[in-house]
């Protein structure tokens, strides 16, 4: 068996793309040979695969929530750095505002018979439908009054997107928007994104229509409520226009909407876009995180059980991909579509092993275990143990040993390469220690993550 590991880890090694040019030299500088001799070993040490998919589980469970139910305000609105979106639309829209500012043209499409609805609403909605509703009678008031269509305006709310490449932060302006994510593959990067740009959008909506972030129930209050902003707008010109008042004439009340009118018709065009913009995020959101919803319900099950059997541990060693990384190296699936599957075919066996599948990388904790250091041991001591070893593996008597030549006889003076394949660390650790090694001039080896 340990003879057989040492096979599926060399095997492995040289398909590392990070080697493959390397690799090239060795057989250009071969004498036309067409091998190469290679040393392999590994750190044998490991955990107990309860201890493994318990903490992979619980760090699947975290990534799905926030996937299907992220907390709108933490990773949205209340993000730090984060600026609310605004709203773009372009000349068309101030010269119809102008127009309908201009007491003078009120005055004359009064004359010639246009009217604004009474106000219905009684007390706050409710719900967005009852919004809605009253926004479509409104825009057909203004469209009359305008003569023209209000859906034919090019507006957008545009928000800002800050991304991190390298440690360093990219900032650029987007537009709130849907994309249908059934024409991509489920589970993959693309949908991936779409279903978090949804996300994005549906937090965003609610926030400017002053809602409830996580239900869409219209709340009052709020200085960007724009609901709340488009109904007192309405009220106002509604009473200009049809207020019982015997002392104004049709001047005076033309005048007074006419004050109304330029914001209410912005409101108005904004109301109506975050509305559409809401209906269309929560119904791809709806219908798109099925599949995701019924692998969180397993796991969430899964966990219940585990954890009864294994408790709280305090120290975590494991990491866990992430839902797009692709996990099949034949397939390329990604592991969010690989649990999806053992869930359909309701295999618990198999949700198990593809939970244990996404066990990719270490923490410090985890790697000092691996490495058989102190919980204390530093970057320096991880670089001594690396350097000094090429493996601790363990025969069946447990008795420990490092990775053999191939038949028992050193390569000496030829060209050779020596490497330490370490799983994916968090980026913080795996730069400190590229930099201490970088620092030391004996370094005979470099590492691949």
């Amino acid at each position: 068996p340990v003879r057989a590991q040492i096979v599926e880890m060399a095997a492995k090694a040289v398909m590392l793309e990070e080697l493959q040019e390397d690799l090239q030299r060795l057989l250009v500088n071969n004498g036309g040979i067409p091998m190469v001799l290679t040393r392999t070993g590994y750190w044998g040490r490991d955990f107990g695969e309860q201890r493994k998919y318990y903490e992979t589980l619980r760090q699947l469970r975290k990534k799905l929530r926030r996937l299907v139910e992220p907390d709108y305000e933490r990773r949205y609105i209340g993000g730090e750095g984060r600026r609310p979106p605004h709203f773009e639309a372009g000349e068309e829209l101030e010269e119809w505002k102008k127009r309908v500012s201009d007491r003078r043209y009120v005055l004359r499409r009064m004359e010639e018979g246009w009217v604004f609805p009474s106000y219905r609403m009684r007390g706050y909605p409710e719900e967005l439908r009852a919004v809605g509703e009253e926004v479509g009678r409104w825009k057909a008031a203004l469209e009359e009054l305008l003569g023209e269509d209000l859906d034919g305006l090019r507006a957008e709310w545009v928000v800002e997107s800050v991304n991190g490449h390298g440690g360093e932060m990219e900032s650029k302006v987007v537009p709130l928007r849907i994309e249908a994510a059934g024409d991509v593959e489920f589970g993959g990067k693309e949908w991936i994104r779409r279903v978090e740009e949804a996300h994005e959008t549906l937090a965003w909506s609610r926030w400017l229509l002053g809602c409830d972030l996580r239900t869409g129930v219209p709340r009052r209050g709020g200085e960007e409520n724009r609901i709340e902003r488009l109904i007192r707008g309405a009220q106002a010109i509604a009473g200009a226009l049809r207020g019982f008042n015997p002392f104004m004439g049709s001047e005076g009340r033309a005048s007074k909407a006419a004050a109304e009118l330029g914001d209410f018709l912005q409101t108005l065009i904004e109301v109506d876009l975050l509305l559409r913009l809401e209906a269309e995020a929560a119904r791809l959101l709806g219908a798109g995180l099925a599949g995701a919803k019924e692998v969180l319900e397993v796991a969430e099950k899964e966990f219940g059980i585990v954890q009864q059997a294994v408790g709280q541990s305090v120290t975590e060693v494991v990491k866990a991909a992430e839902l797009m990384d692709p996990l099949d190296p034949a397939t390329r699936e990604t592991w969010l579509q690989l649990l999806q599957t053992a869930v359909r075919r309701r295999d618990r066996a198999e949700f198990r092993r593809q939970v244990l599948r996404g066990a990719t990388g270490l923490t410090r904790a985890g790697l000092l275990d691996v490495l058989g250091l102190p919980p204390k041991a530093d970057e320096a001591d991880v670089h001594h143990e690396l350097d000094s070893h090429m493996g601790h593996m363990y025969d069946p008597d447990g008795k420990v040993y490092e990775a053999p030549w191939w038949a028992a006889t050193p390569a000496e003076g030829t060209l050779e390469y020596e490497y330490r394949v370490l799983p994916w660390l968090d980026p913080e650790l795996e730069a400190r220690l590229e930099a201490h090694s970088k620092q030391q001039r004996d370094v005979r080896y470099r590492y691949v993550f």
